[in-house]
């Protein structure tokens, strides 16, 4: 048991190093080590990892600037730790207005209520719209 522990821990500080070649083969490590165990039904070495602060470890390798640390770490959450990739919509395509060449930024349909008891509810952002179509002519 000491030795998986000792393991463990020199994982996890290898994956807070500056040499993404480094990084890459420690998260090499932790899938072979976390998918043994899982094969051999050991399943104290995932809490092992955890404890010893792994997870928080592959959670800060998320904002990675390398795409395939990136994506080793979320693989490790998902597959070892039940963790679900979340979109935050970064990469969604705005609205369209009902011609198709404009696009629509903020609250299309204001659903506040500012009477005096939603003084305290902020105003629905403006609703800002851009005309890709016909151009127009300058003065």
């Amino acid at each position: 048991m000491q030795y998986h522990e000792n393991t463990m821990n020199a994982y996890i500080s290898l994956l807070d190093v500056k040499d993404v070649r480094i990084v890459k083969i420690a998260l090499e490590a932790v899938e072979k080590t976390l998918n043994a165990g899982q094969e051999s039904d050991v399943t104290h070495l995932t809490e092992q990892f955890e404890a010893a602060g792994g997870l928080n470890a592959l959670e800060e390798l998320q904002e990675h600037q390398d795409e395939s640390v990136y994506e080793k770490a979320v693989s490790l959450l998902e597959v070892y730790f039940g963790a679900e990739e979340v979109d935050d919509g970064e990469n969604v395509a705005p609205e369209t207005a009902t011609t198709g060449k404009e696009f629509v930024f903020g609250n299309s349909t204001p659903s506040c209520n500012m009477g005096f008891s939603g003084m305290s509810a902020a105003p629905p952002a403006p609703s800002v719209q851009f005309n890709f179509g016909t151009p127009t002519k300058a003065f």
